[in-house]
């Protein structure tokens, strides 16, 4: 079997700055720590710092080679995990719009209020649908799969199977969900929780208020979430309520994410 190439090592420490016997201090826990062969170790430390070695992976044994090769995927693994924990943590901007006013029908004050509903949209966005995720595990999870049938008041039934027939009837245009609970509106969410009360209050214990500090906030929000939806200005008090209320939501997710 091969044994540890001084070269090689000297290599190493030249490229990476450090004294030989760091070096192989370096490589023997490491490899301890993989459970690999010290020569492995070596092999794919070499390869991660651009250092050839073709010649000396060639004359160790097969074990040991596998060994590298093992060492390798889950250095692939590694980084895709980090690349995907990095995007999972990327903080998203909405860009403002590149128009100019264009006489009476675009206005300089129409593009400024475009402008700043076009960066609340994310938040209505995320605050809806996070909402429609939590009540759908909450009750599936109490009442089991059919709970839209068995447990959401006829009237909100009726109104979202309507909305999901005027889809079907034109299939040329995008759904909103293959789930009911896609077509509802934020009073229909927040009806929801009110209706099952005792089965969403655990999840805000040591909030003043309990479920009531967050109806509360939506029935305060119903508005300012129309005018965005259906293309009105919205006042600076009122986007900045929106903005405060959303990341008092996103805040309490971080507790309701341990209890489901």
């Amino acid at each position: 079997m091969a044994k540890l190439s001084l070269n090689l090592i000297k290599k190493l420490a030249g490229k990476l700055k450090k004294p030989v016997k760091y070096i192989k201090e370096q490589i023997s826990k490491k490899a301890a720590k993989n459970n690999v062969s010290s020569q492995a170790y070596l092999v794919k430390w070499l390869r991660d710092e651009g250092i050839g070695c073709q010649t000396y992976f060639n004359k160790l044994n097969p074990a040991i080679q596998n060994q590298i090769s093992g060492l390798a995927q889950r250095n692939i693994e590694t980084k895709k995990n980090i690349i995907k924990k990095v995007t999972s943590q990327r903080i998203f901007q909405v860009k403002n719009i590149n128009v100019t006013p264009q006489g009476k029908l675009i206005n300089a004050t129409m593009i400024s209020d475009a402008n700043k509903n076009a960066n609340l949209y994310p938040e209505l966005y995320l605050f809806e649908n996070s909402l429609r995720e939590f009540i759908k595990i909450v009750l599936s999870k109490q009442y089991g799969q059919n709970w839209w049938d068995t447990h959401v008041n006829k009237d909100i039934r009726n109104k979202v199977a309507g909305r999901m027939q005027k889809e079907v009837l034109n299939p040329w245009h995008g759904k909103r969900g293959i789930h009911p609970l896609n077509s509802t509106d934020l009073s229909d969410l927040t009806n929801i929780l009110r209706s099952h009360q005792s089965q969403f209050t655990k999840f805000f214990k040591g909030v003043t208020g309990g479920l009531t500090w967050l109806t509360q906030k939506l029935d305060e929000i119903y508005l300012t979430r129309n005018n965005i939806a259906h293309s009105s200005p919205l006042k600076n008090q009122d986007i900045n309520r929106f903005h405060t209320y959303f990341h008092d939501w996103y805040n309490q997710i971080a507790v309701i994410e341990k209890m489901l």
